[in-house]
């Protein structure tokens, strides 16, 4: 690995490729775009001018290459990118009527899933102030268990430590396990932004606002988001409900992603972005931002969240 560059929020996980369905000429067809959960983070903070690195593979494949201009060309930090011969993940992206994605993925012996121990720093910069994790990269082993320590050991540091579960059920066998390893992975988060659906699908009998505020009642910031139905953000004892963002929608691909880099980057322009500043937050603000920021990217296909210059 070359020097490390201070990123103020390093982001860690699989990078992938959507295939999204499209019209080729008369033809049916699919155009490949840059995606992954985190990736879609680490894209959307450096767009919103705040500095980000980016801890994963990519492969040395045409995809591959493709993921890592993407990462440079947007300014984010590939300090901690490895390069792998293992072949690029891949989503199939198919949209309803409604642009709502339904997706198909093939991740078997692909780079994202084959995070090791020494492609993570050890231990993290002085300059990385927090930590952001979460979606297939926590599920799927090898990988999985590096991505999870690092976690634990930014949490033992003192960073801000970010989750977004970003659940996808047909990579989880055990729910049970899942619930009670989704459970720790928020005890060592600062930060928790998850979907209704998320936490619908590991606990269907469970009123997924109530979860939000059992987990909020540690000090932690927890944002429960709900598609054209708007968010719900909890810290302590506060409580605020923050409407959608009317807009066209051409695709919800990546809108969960922007929603959680539209957070991050608001409370880091707040100079909040640390475990004691997140007390004296204003979370309706920087909600409302990060609500901006995940309805500006349904207004165009694919995961390509705005750059701030945009949300003016």
């Amino acid at each position: 690995m070359s020097e490390v560059r201070m990123a103020e929020i390093l982001v860690c996980g699989e990078a992938l490729v959507d295939l999204t369905a499209a019209r080729c000429e008369g033809e049916r067809g699919f155009v490949p775009r840059p995606g992954g959960s985190p990736f879609n983070v680490a894209i959307g903070l450096a767009r919103l001018g705040t500095a980000a690195g980016f801890c994963g593979r990519v492969s040395t494949d045409p995809f591959g290459r493709l993921l890592r201009r993407t990462l440079e060309a947007d300014g984010v930090g590939t300090e901690w990118l490895s390069i792998a011969d293992e072949p690029s993940p891949l989503a199939f992206v198919h949209l309803d009527a409604a642009g709502q994605a339904e997706y198909a993925f093939h991740f078997a012996g692909s780079a994202g899933a084959s995070l090791r121990s020494s492609d993570v720093p050890q231990p993290l910069p002085d300059g990385v102030t927090a930590v952001h994790v979460g979606s297939i990269a926590l599920v799927l082993e090898p990988g999985a268990a590096v991505v999870a320590d690092l976690l634990a050991k930014a949490h033992r540091q003192g960073r801000v430590t970010s989750l977004d579960p970003n659940v996808r059920g047909r990579f989880i066998g055990d729910r049970a396990a899942y619930a009670s390893s989704l459970e720790q992975w928020v005890a060592q988060s600062s930060v928790v932004k998850a979907s209704t659906e998320d936490l619908a699908w590991v606990w269907p009998d469970e009123d997924p606002a109530a979860l939000a505020r059992r987990w909020a009642a540690g000090g932690r910031l927890v944002v429960l988001t709900d598609g054209a139905r708007g968010a719900l953000a909890v810290r302590g004892d506060e409580r605020h409900e923050i409407a959608a963002r009317a807009t066209s929608v051409i695709d919800t691909v990546g809108a969960g992603d922007a929603f959680t880099s539209g957070l991050l980057a608001a409370l880091d322009a707040q100079g909040c972005l640390t475990p004691e500043g997140l007390e004296q937050a204003d979370v309706r603000a920087a909600v409302s931002f990060a609500a901006s920021v995940a309805a500006m990217t349904c207004t165009r296909a694919g995961a390509d969240p705005p750059h701030r210059d945009e949300l003016r």
